[in-house]
This record gives structure tokens, C-alpha cells and sequence, in this order.
């Protein structure tokens, strides 16, 4: 039922970023990746200088094997919004990235 309620508010005119992430937040609970990843990035589309869309970007990366991708979202991260609780775990993050 809630994500049927946040369907029908994403595709109000003004939906914003809290909508398209706490359906990204749906779909990765549910291991649904790739609509996940879809929903977070209208969430970074709707404000390209929030890190929590992106760090969760990140983890799909990590979660579909794609190092590369995931290492970017994290660095995008502490780029874009250094001072976020999601900078601090995009930097751990990219330690074990790193190794």
C-alpha cells in the first residue's frame, strides 16, 4: 500500500526528492536493484547536492559488481555533500573499495 501511495505521488508535478528516494528505498528493500537505482536517481536529479540518494547509488553499484561505478558514487558523495553522515560512510566505504 505505501508504495502504491508513493507511485501515485511520483508522478504528481510536484513530486520531489524525498518521493523518488523513499521509493528507491522500497525497491532496494525488496532486492530490486535496478529500480532502485532508477528511483534514486530522479531523487539526485531532483537535488544533485544530496548525498544520500548517491550513497545508496553506490551501494547498488556495489551490489550489481560494479566496483568502478560504486567508488564514483562514493566520491560523489563526499564531493558534493562532505559534511553528511553518508560522506563518513562513502569514505569507509571506499577504504574496502579500495583494497
Amino acid at each position: 500500500a505505501a508504495e502504491d501511495a508513493l507511485l501515485k505521488a511520483a508522478e504528481s508535478a510536484d513530486a520531489g526528492r524525498e518521493v523518488y528516494f523513499s521509493l528507491g528505498e522500497v525497491k532496494y528493500s525488496k532486492e530490486e536493484t535496478d529500480e532502485a537505482s532508477r528511483w534514486y536517481q530522479k531523487a539526485v536529479a531532483a537535488d544533485p547536492s544530496w548525498g544520500k540518494p548517491l550513497y545508496k547509488l553506490g551501494l547498488c553499484a556495489m551490489k550489481q559488481g560494479d566496483r568502478e561505478g560504486a567508488i564514483a558514487m562514493m566520491n560523489r558523495v563526499v564531493s558534493v555533500d562532505p559534511l553528511s553522515p553518508e560522506a563518513g560512510l562513502a569514505k569507509s566505504s571506499l577504504e574496502s573499495l579500495k583494497k
